[in-house]
């Protein structure tokens, strides 16, 4: 692997492509990827490592854009939010594409059941109510994907529902759903990205 300045370790790289931050010399904010002589973080020629799609200073993931872009075509490409224009199908993609570690979003996608749920909500054969979701064969890529959408209020939570008319619980009530996505990624419900992973254990879902 090399650098601007000649070869560098594979740790050095993965540590590089996380450093964000305002660089001591330019004071844009970019990739800091070496040290001034007062020991301040700045940044290097990295033209490189900039999305061909979005032009974020990034590691490219393939054919010159980042995972994020490609995340977004790949899912465009199964959920077809355009043929006929679906609000939710397009919120979906984003929360998906924003999530805090889209690498994992990516491998989640790639398994057969993620993929043929994608294929079926693009094809309109299923929608985003929890009456389709029931009526599929209970998988983990089924439930990930429930949780994932009441989590972002994308999906009434019919735990809390179900709650509140047996003990009247308070319409704050976080669920189990909600609060497994907070503990993972330590944030209020319906944040604008998926827990870290989503914090996506991957393992749990494929």
């Amino acid at each position: 692997m090399t650098g601007p300045d000649g070869a560098i370790c594979g740790i050095y790289f993965t540590t590089a492509l996380r450093n964000l931050g305002s660089c001591s010399g330019c004071g844009k904010e970019r990739l800091l990827r070496g040290k001034a002589t007062d020991g301040t973080d700045i940044c290097r020629v990295t033209t490189h490592m900039t999305c061909e799609g979005c032009a974020t200073e990034t590691e490219r993931f393939r054919a010159g854009h980042c995972i994020r872009c490609v995340l977004r075509t790949d899912l465009e490409a199964l959920l077809h939010p355009h043929t006929p224009p679906d609000l939710s199908l397009k919120r979906l993609i984003g929360v998906l594409a924003a999530a805090a570690r889209p690498e994992s979003v990516y491998t989640w996608m790639r398994g057969a059941n993620a993929n043929e749920l994608l294929t079926s909500l693009g094809t309109r054969s299923i929608a985003l109510t929890h009456e389709s979701f029931d009526a599929l064969p209970a998988s983990r890529s089924v439930e990930y994907l429930r949780e994932m959408l009441v989590h972002h209020g994308m999906l009434p939570d019919r735990d809390r529902q179900s709650r509140r008319q047996s003990n009247g619980s308070p319409a704050g009530t976080t669920s189990n759903a909600s609060a497994q996505w907070q503990a993972q990624e330590g944030t209020v419900p319906y944040p604008s990205r998926l827990p870290a992973s989503p914090s996506l254990a991957i393992n749990c879902v494929l």
